[in-house]
């Protein structure tokens, strides 16, 4: 079917696959993108435990909380977690949820998206640990700094610009 494939190329593009839980029956149903991503032979039978499996042991707890309480309190799920590859790669996801509830309230089935958001993660841990250096090195070296936004009309000052010049606060400050 067409919209499959565009489904399919999507997917693939933006380094995501798709899932249901059906939460009555335990099964897991997951897109081939997910598989791939999650480094997972497609004949392998899935679960809820199955899928803990491959979450980072540091992480999860947390994704297991997530979703019980995106259900529990019928909020979409938006979490995000580490997986562990069998070769020990270790890849951020970003999962989203909804859930799906019979006449009582009772959740009975999830669906979402998984996406793959490891080099976003490594790129902002990377510009954090640049601005923690930056900071360091303003810090040592006893030199102030200062930054105007032209488009948002605001300064901003470095702690010791403000003591190398004698200010009192009066700008926002890094």
């Amino acid at each position: 079917c067409e919209s499959e494939a565009r489904l399919t190329l999507a997917q693939r593009a933006a380094g995501a696959g798709t899932w249901e839980w059906y939460i009555t029956t335990g099964t897991i149903v997951w897109s081939s993108q997910l598989y791939s991503l999650f480094g997972m032979s497609p004949d392998r039978r899935l679960s809820y435990p199955t899928w803990l499996e491959v979450v980072h042991p540091d992480d999860r707890s947390s994704a297991d909380g997530k979703v019980r309480e995106a259900l529990a309190q019928y909020r979409e799920l938006d979490h995000q977690f580490r997986i562990v590859l069998r070769n020990d790669e270790i890849r951020w996801i970003h999962a989203l949820g909804h859930g799906v509830y019979d006449d009582t309230g009772k959740p009975v089935r999830m669906y979402g998206i998984c996406i793959d958001v490891t080099r976003r993660r490594h790129a902002e841990d990377a510009l954090r640990e640049s601005e923690e250096r930056m900071r360091f090195a303003l810090e040592t070296s006893h030199i102030g700094a200062w930054d105007l936004n032209l488009s948002s009309q605001t300064a901003t000052r470095s702690p010791e610009h403000d003591r190398i010049f004698g200010y009192e606060n009066p700008l926002p400050r890094w």
